[in-house]
């Protein structure tokens, strides 16, 4: 099986996102879904591939979930905001009465993250929230290592690279330390040059500091760990975002294959694809496991 945990779809994009799947071989995926998109659950497996369904939910709503079939639901607990206006944070009662239903409906959260301090966001911060809901599952998307928020102007890559290392060893001690907190390695590095030196600044980070940890430990993350891609948000070649990318049928497959590359250096005989998708199988309420 090839898993790509962590992608959108979107009603006017479902021919880039066809292509995508057929370019990297992803047999199943996540489907990220705004509210709008949910009629196309009946569609996901038109690509070819298994299709799973999590719902995006829209924490500007006093009730932000809807009445649909999907596997999980994708929170940005500090929301992109329309052009000018102030972000929107999730308040605690919120994310009470969210993860509790999560919990209910064994239905992983995967959460938006960033290095930001202090953040909602932040991967220290959902650790919290795992032990003030130990029933509930959480995804922390990006591990923490994402800071692209278009609001967020004070890490550039002199600022950002030296942070890596700690963001890194700090977010992985909580993941391992946490039960029921997960991670997926979405966004490694191929949105260089934005707030990274080189491409592979990321990751030799995370080498260096999944390096420095026991055989137990070394184990113990492996199985805790999703490859995602975000598609379609990096498949941008006319952007400065992809500018070291030019070629859009090469940005996908590298992109994917970046990050698989990378978790078979840190993790040699330890990762294989088959293993990491039935991790993340576990994960999901029966009706939705191969």
């Amino acid at each position: 099986m090839r898993l790509d945990a962590h992608t959108h779809t979107y009603r006017d994009t479902i021919e880039k996102w066809q292509a995508n799947l057929q370019i990297t071989g992803v047999t199943h995926y996540v489907a990220i879904m705004r509210d709008a998109d949910l009629a196309m659950i009946p569609r996901l497996d038109e690509a070819g591939a298994k299709g799973i369904p999590f719902h995006w939910l829209d924490l500007s709503k006093d009730d932000p979930f809807l009445d649909a079939d999907v596997a999980g639901y994708k929170l940005h607990l500090r929301q992109t905001p329309p052009r000018g206006s102030r972000p929107v944070y999730a308040t605690k009662e919120d994310l009470a009465y969210i993860c509790a239903r999560a919990a209910r409906e064994h239905r992983p959260l995967l959460f938006h993250t960033d290095g930001d301090d202090p953040n909602p966001s932040s991967v220290p911060m959902l650790a919290q929230l795992c032990r003030d809901y130990p029933d509930t599952i959480v995804i922390a998307g990006h591990m923490g290592v994402y800071t692209q928020e278009r609001f967020i102007t004070q890490y550039q890559a002199e600022v950002f690279a030296p942070m890596l290392e700690h963001l890194w060893r700090m977010n992985i001690r909580f993941i391992l330390e946490t039960p029921n907190l997960y991670g997926d390695v979405t966004k490694f590095g191929m949105d260089y040059p934005w707030r990274a030196p080189h491409p592979m600044a990321r990751f030799e980070a995370f080498k260096q500091v999944v390096g420095e940890l026991s055989a137990q430990e070394h184990a113990a993350l492996v199985d805790k760990l999703f490859i995602g891609t975000d598609f379609p948000h990096f498949w941008k070649p006319d952007e400065d975002e992809s500018a070291c990318l030019q070629d859009p049928t090469v940005v996908p497959a590298s992109h994917y294959g970046f990050q698989m590359e990378c978790m078979k250096q840190a993790f040699r005989d330890l990762f294989g694809e088959d293993r990491m998708a039935e991790n993340f199988f576990r994960l999901l309420p029966e009706t939705f496991r191969p």
